[in-house]
């Protein structure tokens, strides 16, 4: 729990490899997998590898999505695809209201890499509601191809202000 906590504050892609897999019963096995799901719901998008060490089952997997994942979390998408991609995003969901003022997202882009870093320049980061950013990280997961990597979300004001997300 502590590595995974700390991968996740640093930003680092992980995969969770679940060992000895040989040796949960196959009915118990929708319960350690309940189990699995409660304790590492911080990072439910790391993709997960059963592996038995000593059958040598998955471990020639756990490399291939630690490449994989590894490959994602150095992904860049271009400012034009991404704005194509605000586009249809605000057009499926409308941006919110605050106090009778509405959200607009003029653009974003994508300065970093290892963790991708996602800035939305805005008219007000205040008027970004939890509901609309969650909206907005499912579609960078779904939409974008990052849904087994963390990323950062950063909403910037005109005004230079902003407000950082993981």
């Amino acid at each position: 729990m502590r590595l995974a906590n700390l991968a996740l504050e640093a930003g680092k892609p992980v995969v969770v490899a679940v060992n000895k897999w040989d040796l949960v019963a196959p009915e118990d096995r929708p319960l350690v997998l309940a189990d699995l799901d409660q304790a590492l719901d911080h990072i439910s998008f790391a993709p997960r590898v059963f592996t038995s060490a000593t059958e040598g089952e998955g471990l020639q997997e756990v490399l291939a999505t630690v490449v994989r994942v590894h490959d994602t979390s150095r992904r860049r998408v271009t400012t034009g695809q991404l704005n194509g991609w605000l586009t249809v995003w605000t057009q499926r969901v409308q941006p919110p209201n605050f106090k009778g003022r509405p959200l607009r997202l003029l653009y974003v882009t994508q300065p970093d890499i290892a963790p991708p870093v996602f800035i939305f320049h805005v008219n007000n980061e205040a008027y970004v509601t939890r509901p609309y950013e969650q909206y907005l990280r499912n579609r960078i997961r779904e939409d974008l191809g990052f849904s087994e990597v963390p990323f950062r979300m950063i909403f910037k004001s005109r005004t230079g202000g902003k407000r950082v997300r993981l």
